[in-house]
């Protein structure tokens, strides 16, 4: 029988999405074409044109059957506030994944170089190194990623959503130091939740360079 643990990831977002995704209990799935690096899904050297060709059909008919999710593990860099938390005035979700021992989420392997094709030939899961090794420089994002089962939809794949549930749940939400928006209406929609989900507000630490949390007031910072 495969052991469950609970795991914490955390999910940056501009606030119109975080409180659309808190009210209907879900959050976006990664768009894959979407994604800002344009080394994504290609961490080997693919000058020879065919074998380029083989690798993309590769990751595509992995993501023809699954749905990519990405987080990160920490929400105390200010580097991934300012990028992807809407310059310190988004919010940022925790996120609970009860992970099955069987690598369903996984971190991304961070590399200082491309593979060479014939490093990865005889790899059993060709498809994983693929689509989860990235160069160095994005290791500040202590990014992991999820390949969940995709639901029959007829939305199409820049549109697909994961709802939260008792292995997919929402734990606290993390308000942008600079972010302006009422705690109440935040509150009222958390409400909703059968679990408690904190609501926090990160703010600069007094003794390091991490963002600190604690619980947000009603008041609107000035």
């Amino acid at each position: 029988m495969l052991r469950l643990v609970a795991v914490r990831v955390y999910k940056y977002l501009l606030t119109k999405w975080a409180i659309s995704n808190i009210e209907k209990q879900h959050v976006k799935a990664s768009d894959p074409d979407a994604l800002n690096d344009p080394f994504e899904f290609l961490p080997v050297d693919v000058t020879d044109d065919n074998y380029r060709k083989q690798i993309e059909e590769r990751v595509q008919f992995v993501l023809h059957e699954k749905v990519l999710c990405c987080f990160s593990q920490t929400a105390t860099d200010p580097l991934l506030w300012a990028h992807y938390g809407d310059c310190h005035s988004g919010i940022c979700l925790g996120l609970e994944i009860s992970e099955m021992i069987d690598d369903r989420l996984t971190p991304v392997n961070y590399v200082n170089r491309r593979y060479q094709p014939t490093e990865i030939a005889n790899n059993q899961d060709i498809a994983k190194k693929l689509l989860f090794t990235k160069f160095s420089a994005w290791g500040y994002e202590r990014e992991v990623r999820a390949l969940l089962p995709k639901e029959v939809s007829e939305q199409p794949r820049e549109l697909t959503f994961i709802t939260f549930d008792e292995d997919f749940a929402l734990k606290e939400a993390i308000l942008g130091h600079k972010c302006r928006t009422c705690t109440s209406g935040i509150n009222s929609k958390l409400a909703d939740y059968p679990g408690k989900v904190k609501l926090l507000r990160a703010h600069p630490s007094l003794s390091d360079f991490t963002m600190s949390t604690q619980t947000a007031a009603e008041s609107i910072p000035a």
